[in-house]
Formats: C-alpha cells, sequence, structure tokens
C-alpha cells in the first residue's frame, strides 16, 4: 500500500523515483532470483570438491561467460547481429517507405518503422537491465571470491577492489574492440548498432559499478569489525554481534562516498584528474563513462553500508535467523532508503538549476533503488529455500525443486515487469506532452515560464548513468510500446504491402 501512497505522491520528482525504484526492484528481484538459484546449484554439485583458488578460476570464467552473454543477446536483440523479427520489420517498413509516392501511405509506413523500433529499444533494455544484473553480481561474486583467497591484511584485502577494478577496465577495453568491429564491418554505424552499443556501455557500467563497490563495502566491514565476511557479505557464526557504535561507524562510513562525491561535483565540477588516469587522455565518451564509474562506485558503496549496518543491528538486537530477519532487513532498508529519497529531493530543489548535482543525486537513488531490489529478493530466496528444504515436491531434491520454483516465479513476474512495469517511469512525461499542446522547440517548452519556478530536472534525467538525452528516447520508444498490441505481424504485412 506505501507503493500506492508513493506513485501518487503530489510532488512530481517523488512519483517519477518511486515507479523507478519499483522498477529497479521487481527487475532486480527477477533477475538475481534465477542467478542465485544456478549458482546455488553449482555450489552445491561443483565447488565444495574444489579449493579456494580453483573456487576464484570458476568465479571469473562465470563472470566472462555472462560478460559474453551480455555482449551477443543484446546484440542480437538490438539488430547488430543476426535479424529479429522487429528488426526485419522496422527494415522492410523504411525500405517500402522510400520507393512509396503515396504521402499518405509513406506516413504511415514511416510511423510503422517507428512503432518497431520502439520494440527493438524496449526488447534491448529489459535484456539489458537483467542480463546487466546477473553480470554485476557475477563480476561481484568474482571479487568476493578473490578477496577470500588473499592473507586476511588491510594490504591486501584493501589492494583486492583496485586490482579488480583494473581487471575490468581491460576487459572493457576488449569488448569495446569487439564491438568496434562489429559495427565498423560495413564502413558505417547505423541505427541498431549505436542501440547495442549505448546499452551494452550502460550495463558495463553498472557491472563495475556493484563488482569495487561491494568489495570496499567488504574491506570497510573488515576493518570495523575486524573479521572479513565470506564471499556472500555473510558474518560467519560466532562473528554476527556487533555494537551499536559498530553499526552506527558502517552507516558514518557509507556516507562519505555519497556526499564526497555531490561536494565534488559542486565544488570542483570536473573529475578530470581521475578520468585522465583511467581513460588515458581519451575521447569524450571514456571520460563520460569514467566519472559514471566514480559515481556508480560511491552510490553503490554508500547503498551497500546502508544494507550491512541494517543486517548487523537487527542480527545483534533482534537475533532472528531465515526468512524473518530478511524480511525485517527489507522492510528497514525500504523505510531508509524512502527517507533519503525525500531527502535528497529536497536537495535537488534547492540546486534546481544544477545539471551535475542532479546526474550525482540520480546515481545515489538508483543505488538505492537497487538495494531495495536486493533485499526483498533476500526474503523470496530465503522463503524459496525454506519452501526446497521441507521435500513436499516428491521426488526432487530441494536443490532441482528450488530450481523449478523460482523459473515459475520468474516466469510470473518478468513478462508482466517488461509489458507493464519498464515502460512507466517514462509515462509521466508522456501524459504531460498529450495534456499540454504547447509547441516545442528541440525538446524544451517555448514557454519555460509555464514549467514552474523550478525546473523538474529530475523527471527529465531518465536512469543513473545515462545522459539527458536518454528521456526523449525513452519517451518514443514507451508511445510505440503502448500502441503494439494494436498491431500485429499480419497488419504490419498488411499495412506495406497497401
Amino acid at each position: 500500500m506505501a507503493t500506492f501512497y508513493l506513485v501518487n505522491w503530489p510532488d512530481e520528482d517523488i512519483r517519477q523515483i518511486s515507479l523507478e525504484v519499483l522498477n529497479s526492484t521487481i527487475s532486480v528481484f527477477g533477475a538475481l532470483l534465477l542467478f542465485h538459484t544456478l549458482e546455488d546449484v553449482l555450489e552445491h554439485y561443483l565447488l565444495p570438491e574444489m579449493s579456494l583458488w580453483q573456487e576464484v578460476a570458476v568465479s571469473m570464467l562465470q563472470m566472462l561467460l555472462w560478460f559474453a552473454a551480455l555482449q551477443l543477446v543484446l546484440a542480437y536483440y538490438s539488430g547488430a547481429l543476426g535479424e529479429n523479427q522487429a528488426v526485419r520489420l522496422r527494415s522492410t517498413s523504411l525500405s517500402v517507405a522510400e520507393a512509396c509516392e503515396s504521402p499518405t501511405t509513406k506516413w504511415r509506413l514511416m510511423k510503422s518503422a517507428d512503432k518497431h523500433l520502439g520494440v527493438i529499444k524496449l526488447n534491448t533494455e529489459a535484456w539489458g537491465i537483467l542480463l546487466g544484473h546477473a553480470t554485476g553480481f557475477a563480476a561481484k561474486n568474482a571479487c568476493s571470491s578473490l578477496q577470500q583467497a588473499v592473507p586476511r591484511s588491510f594490504f591486501f584485502v584493501a589492494l583486492t577492489p583496485l586490482l579488480f577494478f583494473g581487471i575490468i577496465i581491460l576487459f572493457y577495453h576488449a569488448t569495446e574492440c569487439f564491438r568496434h568491429k562489429i559495427m565498423m564491418r560495413d564502413g558505417e554505424e547505423d541505427e541498431f548498432e549505436e542501440i547495442w552499443h549505448e546499452r551494452v556501455a550502460e550495463t558495463e557500467d553498472e557491472v563495475i559499478a556493484l563488482a569495487v563497490s561491494f568489495s570496499i563495502v567488504q574491506m570497510l566491514r573488515f576493518v570495523i569489525s575486524g573479521h572479513l565476511p565470506n564471499a556472500s557479505g555473510e558474518d560467519a557464526e560466532g562473528f554476527d554481534l556487533h555494537t551499536n557504535s559498530s553499526c552506527a561507524l558502517l552507516l558514518l562510513v557509507g556516507l562519505v562516498p555519497g556526499v564526497a562525491d555531490v561536494v565534488r561535483v559542486m565544488c570542483t565540477r570536473s573529475t578530470n584528474t581521475f578520468v585522465r588516469v583511467v581513460s588515458g587522455g581519451g575521447s569524450e565518451e571514456e571520460r563520460l563513462r569514467s566519472r559514471n564509474w566514480c559515481e556508480g562506485i560511491s552510490s553503490m558503496s554508500f547503498a551497500w553500508c546502508i544494507h550491512f549496518a541494517v543486517d548487523w543491528w537487527i542480527a545483534s538486537h533482534l537475533q532472528l535467523e531465515g526468512s524473518m530477519k530478511a524480511v525485517l532487513s527489507a522492510l528497514t532498508v525500504t523505510a531508509m532508503a524512502f527517507v533519503l529519497i525525500f531527502g535528497l529531493d529536497k536537495v535537488a530543489d534547492s540546486n534546481f538549476d544544477d545539471v551535475e548535482v542532479h546526474h550525482a543525486l540520480r546515481g545515489m537513488i538508483a543505488g538505492l533503488g537497487l538495494l531495495v531490489g536486493f533485499s526483498w529478493e533476500r526474503c523470496f530466496d530465503a522463503s524459496l529455500d525454506g519452501l526446497a528444504k521441507h521435500r513436499d515436491f516428491g521426488t526432487l531434491s530441494p536443490e532441482v525443486s528450488r530450481v523449478v520454483l523460482a523459473i515459475a516465479l520468474a516466469l510470473l513476474v518478468l513478462p508482466a515487469w517488461k509489458w507493464f512495469i519498464l515502460p512507466m517511469p517514462s509515462m509521466p512525461q508522456v501524459l504531460d506532452d498529450l495534456d499540454d499542446p504547447t509547441p516545442k522547440i528541440k525538446g524544451k517548452v517555448k514557454d519555460e515560464a509555464q514549467t514552474g519556478s523550478k525546473r523538474r530536472l529530475f523527471g527529465r534525467i531518465g536512469s543513473s548513468m545515462s545522459s539527458l538525452g536518454e528521456t526523449e528516447t525513452r519517451r518514443q520508444y514507451t508511445r510505440g510500446f503502448s500502441t503494439l498490441s494494436n498491431l500485429s505481424t499480419e497488419d504490419s504485412v498488411n499495412l506495406l504491402t497497401a
């Protein structure tokens, strides 16, 4: 019920952010439910017989496989490799429209082509989000496994995030070269290859933020408690009791990266020194991605610290276990996340003309959205584990029963998320455009006084690590997707031959 209050809140920014957090929560839930289930099966049948460094090697291999799947699946759905139905229909619509002499028929063909482009972008974004979450947590597991294998000293534990950051950057350069060769095979970059490149780059930014931030927080927990948690972030038995001061210290330390990033933007206005080190003084796109890495890592570190500080306090004072602990933790984290979102909205309103401040705040809000999604996924994960262990599913083992339950739940949730929830964050702006017939000039209202004294940049920026131009793109393909149900494949073919 709290969700209904938030998505109907009087403040436009809060409504927009609530929709994005809802979208992030359900996508994280579906992706990680399947990922953790497959990971548990792998650990049960393969990893227990391996040494620590062999587990590191398997985790690294798993991460590389997810990276490869990310590149190839997005290449297919974007049309950069292969030709799916939406790509074929758009190409046919455009080619027939070029040869058509009737203005009315040409307009209808171009409208049909735009609808098919909307489907392409929606499919690419949906698979990019799901595979991005899975790849990000595979990278997190690989980095955590490496951190478990090094000697238990501050130097080696703190060195692991830096080492893994360098490894991922090298891997990104390799995938960048691969995409460049594919895109330049015909001498030019078409619209499908551009969609592929932009979506993969944004997803990779999320991956590096998840992996590096988690290992940084593991290091902070090691410094505060004197004990390094396991690769999943769970404390070993006998080390799960922490004082109030330790919980408060972890929470305060988590605020440092987020606050420092906003202060950095407001004071220095750039990260040129760090960007030159990371990108080697490369192109503007490389410098922008490097800035996104800084913001993503700081915002996710902030979110992880909140999550584990709450876990520490609950484990130390309430002594709950299993699904009850996960549910209470998720409720607490969700409440804290939205309290912080309200505070960040006030900060944004006081700096409504500062695009860079909004970009940094948006990164923090995206991190909180992922945190909420991860917390609730852990609740369902614990519930599935309890159901599977009751052996109420005939001759199926608990591991197989868990896989069946997870797949059934994902098949129930993810299609509805893609069809109805994923397009929702851009719908408020679409409705505003339909209600307001004022002519637009380059995407802005002709008379800016009609927008109010404060510019609602939160509703226009888009996702946490994207550029300002992405909102207009989401608006276009959301329009196409919302009317797609009225246009079947046969109707498209009849329209093309009209």
